[in-house]
């Protein structure tokens, strides 16, 4: 690995990408790290999914970034980019594995379902160096696991909420079916049409159901 990258600084990077708070941050942090990193004029992350065009998710230079041509193929991807799938683990190959292609990836593989690309824009009479080649490989490897990581954790903290919005509604339907002398059909009715003229969530107004015994507007149950 080549100086500039050296296993400290690999070390340093991987925890910044891991310490960011979301898929998002993770990304703009990954383009800001690569720009740092390997002498070129713009690093971008996009998008894509075949045969849909390019959506920018972060750039140093968006402008440019948005004139940039569709990617489906080495034929049609600009000299001048390098271009890194982030990626975890490898997927079906969309140009062949075995050929070495600078503006592809060097046979780094990209997925026909879509995904993210780390993208370095560089002159087109550039040369990209296999130092820049390793770092481009390196960084987007760490970008990918981190990226990964994090969606993972917003998944998680979806799935959680929802589990504990899903025993906060039960838990105030059990209270209505208690105090309303009602089925559980009944009760889940009068919960969503309160949280409808409300315009509340539903796991609101169950939560100011345990909480509290009544509707947010005081009425006892019955009354809704």
């Amino acid at each position: 690995m080549c100086e500039r990258l050296s296993i400290h600084r690999l070390s340093v990077l991987a925890r910044d990408l891991a310490g960011q708070i979301d898929e998002a941050s993770t990304i703009a942090r990954t383009v800001e790290a690569a720009f740092d990193l390997v002498d070129c004029g713009v690093v971008d992350v996009v998008r894509f999914r075949c045969p849909r065009p390019l959506l920018v998710v972060a750039s140093t230079d968006r402008l440019h970034s948005e004139r940039t041509g569709v990617l489906s193929g080495p034929e049609q991807i600009d000299a001048a980019l390098m271009c890194r799938p982030l990626q975890c683990p490898p997927r079906a190959p969309l140009v062949d594995s075995g050929h070495r292609d600078r503006a592809a990836g060097s046979g780094r593989s990209f997925d026909r379902m879509g995904g993210y690309v780390l993208r370095f824009h560089g002159h087109p009479s550039l040369e990209w160096s296999t130092a820049d080649e390793q770092v481009a490989t390196a960084v987007a490897d760490l970008a990918a696991v981190a990226i990964d990581r994090a969606a993972l954790r917003g998944q998680v903290e979806s799935l959680a909420m929802g589990l504990q919005s899903n025993r906060s509604i039960g838990a105030a339907i059990g209270i209505l079916m208690a105090s309303c002398r009602t089925t559980y059909d009944e009760a889940f009715d009068v919960l969503r049409n309160f949280s409808q003229r409300t315009n509340r969530k539903l796991r609101h107004v169950a939560e100011d159901v345990i909480l509290t015994g009544q509707l947010s507007n005081g009425d006892e149950y019955g009354a809704a």
